[in-house]
């Protein structure tokens, strides 16, 4: 019976646009006694955003976690794309940093090499670094996370070395773009 008013609904959307029948012949067609359930047959749930992108143009700040060396003047691209509930997941930073001592400037790399775990707002993996294009962190596991923030507010990314997470190194960046799907 659900089929049948299903398709007489159809049918009659299809004849009304074209103008064939008039109000009261639509109102004589036999409708579904749940309404709601017609149309969830016809439109299914719209799902949550399992796919994730941002790019972040303004890098916040950077911890050196070889030196110790919080730096606050920091410029370059951080993009990510990740997808909930899977180990597919892309991070790549290229920062400069202005040391604050000697304004020296320091070239990073923050690549992520495999992720374990993807959740909206986070993800845990492991992270090479490289600094003026040497390796310093190499497997290190870390985990980024606020990633799930909108426009204009920050994400953080801290990782450990080759055995354990801890907060060495840290990047942080506000996000100025992002795409869910």
């Amino acid at each position: 019976m659900k089929r049948f008013a299903l398709a007489a609904c159809f049918i009659l959307i299809f004849l009304a646009s074209a103008s064939i029948l008039s109000a009261a012949d639509i109102a004589a067609v036999p409708k579904p006694s749940n309404e709601m359930s017609a149309v969830s047959e016809i439109l299914p749930p719209v799902p949550m955003p399992d796919i994730h992108t941002f790019i972040s143009e303004k890098p916040y700040c950077l911890k050196d976690g070889d030196t110790g060396v919080w730096y606050d003047r920091v410029r370059g691209c951080i993009t990510m794309s990740w997808q909930n509930k899977t180990r597919d997941a892309f991070f790549k930073a290229k920062v400069t940093a202005v040391t604050p001592d000697t304004s020296e400037v320091v070239n990073y790399t923050f690549s992520l090499v495999a992720a374990s775990v993807c959740t909206a707002s986070y993800v845990k993996g492991i992270w090479d670094i490289k600094k003026n294009g040497v390796p310093v962190c190499t497997g290190c596991v870390g985990e980024a996370y606020g990633i799930d923030s909108s426009v204009g507010n920050y994400f953080k990314l801290y990782i450990g070395d080759d055995l354990c997470y801890s907060e060495n190194w840290h990047l942080s960046g506000y996000i100025t773009y992002r795409k869910d799907f």
